[in-house]
């Protein structure tokens, strides 16, 4: 296998960069399964100031039995 050439080198990475862009895309074809664990968030998120580059997200998460609540 000889040198790599600069159009094949571009091709792979454009490769690589998709692959990465679409990651669900990637574990749905290897059948993993996506786990919520609504138990350490039971009160949901909320989401709110939508930009065109960021949004807030907020949420809530009561403190577990005898522990103090974490800021």
């Amino acid at each position: 296998m000889g040198p790599i050439t600069r159009r094949e080198a571009i091709k792979l990475a454009s490769a690589l960069g998709a692959s990465l862009a679409w990651p669900g895309v990637l574990l749905e074809a290897e059948g993993a399964a996506v786990l919520e664990r609504r138990d350490l968030f039971p009160h949901g998120v909320a989401s709110g100031d939508p930009r065109p580059d960021s949004v807030l997200l907020w949420t809530r998460r009561p403190p577990e039995s005898g522990t103090a609540p974490i800021a």
